[in-house]
């Protein structure tokens, strides 16, 4: 008999807020490592990179006391003194509507890319929250029973049955016909998408919900002039450009949370709240206590736990429902591309498209 696999354990949120993290005392950094490899296993929401420019562990969670209760209480229980950052949050870049065609140029000059983006299908992203479509594949061979998913999501058929590359909820698709080398250049085509797919082009923030259209290329027939170094950038110049000719934003994550308290504070957590930029999404009374579902963004939610506990004498609490993405007031926009820019030591004025349409 063929055994079956065990159904993959599908993991409803994604990591919002970052922590940098590192052992006071220098000799402790074996044992950190060894204990942070072991608190991402136990914890899958929890994700733990190294940061290689600076060294840096980086661990990312669900949220401040999400961290907080996950790894630096743990940590502290093993002995380990560790200093944590102060915590970053954790935004998306994508667009609201399709890009004009972008030429994608190679350094030598020798190779072109035309490339469009477009917001992927909300049936389609939908899909890939919930499971039935995966946020990350790779299609070596046609895939019909994927392309069939995305078509009845919402996807129309070319672009379906061109898919071919699936990353962090971004799809990569090839319409181009008949080019020459194309098949020995596409591996690079796909590094070089994922590159920007972590790296977008305003605040090298991760991107989300992107639908990226490969329609032609033209490339140099001998093999040394089309290698990794010409390809790639002109690729991600493309990608980034036309992004930027459509207007990219930044969607901020915000959490929905049920928050329990006594009657006798609705008044004075309601007004939190909305200090908080949160808004209430609904209220049900029983009995003597009032839960409230809130939807607040991430970033406004520093510090949030022990306020609740001061405002409501230790009595209320919370728990987290969904994370959702939606798109950062026009007001804040500039203001926050700025700020992550000047943290991640990037120049701060906000990239401008300088791409003209192809």
């Amino acid at each position: 008999y063929p055994i079956e696999p065990f159904a993959e354990i599908k993991h409803l949120f994604d990591p919002v807020v970052t922590k940098a993290i590192e052992p006071k005392n220098p000799m402790d950094l074996p044992k950190l490592v060894d204990a942070l490899r072991k608190i991402g296993k136990e914890d899958p929401t929890l994700l733990v990179k190294i940061n290689q420019e600076t060294g840096e562990y980086l661990v990312s969670g669900l949220g401040e006391l999400h961290l907080e209760i996950k790894v630096e209480h743990k940590l502290k229980d093993m002995g380990i003194d560790v200093e944590m950052s102060p915590p970053i949050v954790v935004y998306r870049e994508t667009i609201f509507k399709p890009s004009p065609m972008v030429e994608g140029k190679s350094p030598n000059k020798h190779n072109k890319l035309y490339f469009i983006v477009e917001p992927l299908e909300d049936g389609v992203y939908e899909a890939m929250r919930e499971g039935s479509i995966p946020s990350n594949i790779e299609v070596k061979k046609k895939n019909v029973e994927l392309f069939q998913a995305l078509e009845k999501a919402g996807m129309n058929h070319e672009d379906a049955y061109n898919v071919k590359l699936i990353y962090n909820k971004n799809v990569f698709i090839d319409l181009t016909k008949g080019v020459q080398f194309l098949i020995e250049v596409m591996e690079m085509i796909k590094d070089a998408f994922i590159e920007v797919m972590e790296d977008g082009p305003l605040a090298r923030e991760p991107c989300i919900k992107l639908k990226v259209k490969l329609v032609d290329a033209e490339l140099h027939e001998d093999p040394v002039h089309r290698g990794p170094g010409q390809i790639m950038p002109a690729v991600r110049y493309a990608i980034r450009q036309a992004m930027l000719l459509s207007d990219a934003t930044l969607l901020e994550p915000k959490q929905i949370l049920r928050i329990d308290i006594p009657n006798e504070y609705m008044g004075i957590v309601s007004r939190e709240i909305e200090n908080r930029r949160g808004n209430i999404l609904e209220m049900n009374e029983e009995k003597d206590t009032m839960a409230l579902i809130a939807k607040v963004p991430v970033s406004e939610l520093f510090g949030f736990d022990a306020k609740l506990k001061s405002l409501t004498s230790g009595r209320g609490f919370y728990s987290l429902i969904d994370i959702v993405f939606e798109k950062l007031p026009n007001e804040l926009r500039d203001q926050v591309i700025k700020s992550i820019r000047k943290r991640k030591g990037l120049p701060e004025e906000i990239p401008k498209a300088e791409a003209e349409p192809a």
